[in-house]
């Protein structure tokens, strides 16, 4: 949902200070945090179906996951970026993706419902989100 985006985005941006300063540390927390949400998603998804569709509306870790890659460019950045800016950008670029699903998003949304594709949607919206956040990021630095 929308209001999970929102709230996902502001936690992680406003995470931003609890992250190491080292680049190469964010990166592994990152790389952590994307494979054990993606992990736990596709594990758990399974245990609440509907109707013999897995994507059932309070079902927002793909969400969270979402953000998460969308905010990547801010909590790797090196800059000093607000987290109010970082996660206001955030759930609006991540909420563009998510909510059109442009660009192949919709095809792997129609896709089979399978645990895998619940998930993979919202990680390719916040790819393509992040993707849009770093060319914003580049530009502001």
């Amino acid at each position: 949902s929308w209001v999970t985006a929102i709230l996902a985005s502001v936690l992680w941006c406003f995470s931003i200070q609890l992250w190491p300063a080292a680049l190469s540390l964010r990166l592994l927390y990152l790389g952590t945090l994307v494979l054990l949400l993606f992990v736990i998603g596709v594990l758990t998804v399974p245990l609440v179906p509907k109707e013999e569709k897995y994507d059932h509306p309070w079902i927002v870790l793909d969400e969270v996951l979402g953000t998460l890659i969308a905010a990547s460019p801010f909590l790797l950045s090196q800059q000093a970026i607000p987290p109010f800016t970082a996660a206001v950008a955030t759930a609006c670029v991540f909420g563009f993706f998510d909510g059109l699903k442009p660009l192949g998003i919709r095809r792997i949304d129609d896709a089979e419902h399978l645990p895998i594709t619940v998930m993979l949607d919202d990680m390719v919206a916040g790819v393509y989100a992040a993707g849009v956040l770093t060319l914003v990021v580049v530009l502001i630095g």
